[in-house]
């Protein structure tokens, strides 16, 4: 750092005391992120459980944002959230950008399609920035895709900027004094010199965009269930339709395939006590 002409060394034992220091150090600082890793993801797997066993056959996506908009947004210690779609207006909650900027961002991120799991972003890029609309606060963006198969749906997360103070042994910005001889010469000084870095975000970490890629799959799984929901009851609808246009024909009704194979018969009411349906059902006409 010095920039001193000739190395200065140190004695063995000296060496090997600094390294035990330092693998002792690196030991217990990975200990504790581990800790904390698995304490943050039990949090999230908790919330996603709690979610999972809510969810209800009449429920949309976006009905599950209205109701727990909140309870979505607080593990992760963000400032805002948005679920954009194609059916609907957009939904926000928290610090977000106007509907306008929420419009341009859901075609910003199918644009950039397809997304394995997550897009994790501590600085939002300059021209979402530069939308009208857009908060001047927000840095951070977390956007996860609830179909990743398909565009249109997106939960997304925003966190407010976090200036970072940076101290650095002195000026960076100071020039090399260079010896006539062409090497560097010792810094003139190393004060404590501060630099605020402006226009990010606190990092997302991995265990926090795997809660966003699980939270998007619940939501998934809602819509799935309520899509599979809106079909049965079509399809027992159709059927009570059917069948109720049936009962009041007074003609009997036979349905053939191009092999003439009976595949369904109706008679009429009170049936033939010479012509049961089952002994039709599966046979020819020429049989």
């Amino acid at each position: 750092a010095c920039h001193h002409p000739s190395p200065r060394h140190t004695a063995p034992l000296l060496r090997a005391s600094a390294l035990a220091l330092t693998e002792m150090l690196a030991l217990q600082i990975s200990h504790h992120a581990s800790r904390a890793h698995s304490v943050l993801q039990a949090t999230f797997r908790q919330h996603i459980i709690q979610l999972g066993l809510r969810l209800d056959v009449r429920q949309t996506p976006r009905d599950i944002f209205l109701e727990s908009a909140d309870e979505l947004l607080a593990p992760l210690k963000a400032e805002g959230m948005a679920l954009l779609g194609n059916d609907g207006p957009h939904l926000s909650r928290g610090l977000a950008p106007a509907p306008a900027a929420l419009a341009a961002l859901h075609a910003w991120l199918d644009a950039r399609r397809p997304v394995a799991d997550v897009l994790s972003l501590p600085s939002t890029p300059d021209e979402l920035r530069a939308l009208p609309g857009w908060p001047a606060e927000l840095a951070g963006l977390l956007a996860a895709p609830v179909n990743p198969a398909s565009p249109g749906l997106w939960l997304v997360f925003f966190r407010m900027e976090w200036p970072r103070e940076i101290r650095w042994g002195g000026d960076p910005r100071e020039t090399v004094t260079l010896r006539p001889d062409g090497t560097l010469a010792p810094r003139a000084s190393f004060a404590a010199w501060s630099e605020i870095q402006r226009g990010h975000a606190r990092p997302w970490t991995a265990a926090e965009n795997d809660y966003a890629h699980q939270l998007a799959l619940t939501l998934r799984n809602g819509q799935l269930i309520q899509e599979r929901f809106r079909a049965e009851t079509d399809y027992r609808r159709s059927e009570a339709h059917r069948a109720a246009i049936l009962a009041a024909l007074p003609d009997m009704l036979f349905v053939l395939d191009d092999h003439d194979t009976y595949l369904d018969i109706h008679l009429p009411i009170g049936g033939l006590p010479y012509l049961p349906a089952s002994s039709l059902l599966g046979r020819t006409v020429a049989e």
